[in-house]
């Protein structure tokens, strides 16, 4: 008996002590799975990330396309003097004022005593003018855009027109513009 006591108390001890060492891993098994839930959720917030940035690019792509189109009908309309062209890319809050041989636009704030810049004039001819793109300053979010466009007539230096755009029911407007001359 005594044997036999012995012999089940053996066992005993030994099935103990093997369900503690298959057990002392659980702890390094759940540090596991939460690093793994950890990695996991980062690399989905960085999916998600880098989705925005793909669909942000596209909608500037889109806007720059379009925008770009609309700079080359505001100087097509400035070279021909087409009024209904021009009247055609700008918006409502795009403040100007038509006299027989001006287009004038209205600032938004006095500038050295004027208030109006001379966009078009009859008497200076720019058909000459070679024009440049270069680029854009995009606020999708805010649905504004800034063009940036330099004419180089042959007669003079190079003038520079920052046009002002914003999205309007699904459509980019001029809505401002800023020049250097």
């Amino acid at each position: 008996m005594k044997r036999q006591a012995c012999t089940v108390m053996i066992f005993t001890i030994a099935l103990l002590a093997g369900c503690r060492e298959e057990t002392d891993h659980i702890p390094e098994v759940a540090g596991t799975t939460t690093s793994q839930t950890d990695i996991t959720k980062r690399l989905e917030q960085q999916v998600e990330s880098l989705i925005e940035q793909r669909d942000q690019s596209i909608l500037v792509q889109e806007a720059f396309a379009e925008t770009s189109s609309l700079s080359f009908d505001f100087m097509t309309a400035l070279k021909t003097a087409d009024v209904s062209l021009l009247k055609s890319v700008i918006s409502s809050e795009f403040e100007y004022k038509i006299t027989d041989d001006q287009w004038l636009y209205k600032l938004s704030e006095e500038i050295d005593g004027k208030s109006h810049i001379t966009i078009y004039d009859k008497k200076k001819e720019i058909d000459s003018w070679h024009i440049t793109y270069y680029g854009a300053q995009d606020d999708i979010i805010g649905n504004s855009i800034r063009v940036f466009i330099q004419g180089n007539d042959e007669s003079g230096p190079p003038a520079m027109i920052n046009l002002n755009f914003k999205q309007f029911d699904g459509q980019w407007k001029i809505i401002g513009l800023n020049t250097d001359v």
